[in-house]
């Protein structure tokens, strides 16, 4: 038996035999020819994700292009948009957040985009089919966990929870605010 690994273009196989035998009725012998067609499937060649932070974060946007991270961290309220380009012409294209939501990729050639707005934990699956009826299988699933962001956090140290009030009608006070994503402004 014979095993081929790693066709990758279209092939014609056959077997042949030649005979070593000086005096004989044949040469050789051989099979007949067949061919060997590879299935080129639509597989994804790049993969940008425009990734824009809530406005309060002060978080700019950025564009993660590097296809191996596949694990990302982001607030809810995210918008996420993806911009593709595939190995064929595609037909059609969509991704699957949750093995459930089917959101349709506008397509143009070989490129398809998208957006979603993140809310929770999301598992993104983009499914590809080309203009030859054929899809992609086994599509990378990207991972997007929710990012903690804590409520401002407020201690007054001033006044005390009692105070006399005098004739200058003023009220000394002291008060710190903290917020994992900065204050912009603070007001009584």
């Amino acid at each position: 038996s014979l095993i081929l690994d790693d066709i990758n273009t279209n092939s014609i196989i056959w077997t042949e035999y030649t005979n070593t035998k000086i005096i004989d009725s044949w040469d050789k012998i051989h099979s007949k020819k067949d061919s060997i067609k590879i299935r080129i499937r639509p597989k994804i060649s790049t993969m940008k994700l425009e990734i824009t932070p809530p406005e309060y974060s002060n978080i700019k946007p950025y564009i993660q292009s590097d296809n191996r991270i596949t694990h990302f961290e982001l607030l809810a309220g995210t918008k996420v948009a993806i911009n593709i380009t595939s190995n064929k012409e595609l037909q059609k294209a969509w991704m699957k957040l949750n093995n459930s939501n089917s959101i349709n990729l506008t397509t143009n050639n070989k490129s398809a985009t998208g957006e979603f707005k993140f809310h929770s934990d999301t598992t993104l699956r983009v499914f590809l089919f080309d203009k030859s009826n054929d899809y992609n299988i086994n599509p990378i699933q990207y991972h997007f966990h929710l990012q903690k962001d804590n409520a401002p956090n407020i201690i007054v140290t001033k006044p005390k929870s009692e105070f006399i009030l005098d004739e200058s009608y003023k009220i000394p006070f002291n008060i710190n605010v903290y917020d994992d994503f900065g204050i912009k402004e603070t007001g009584i």
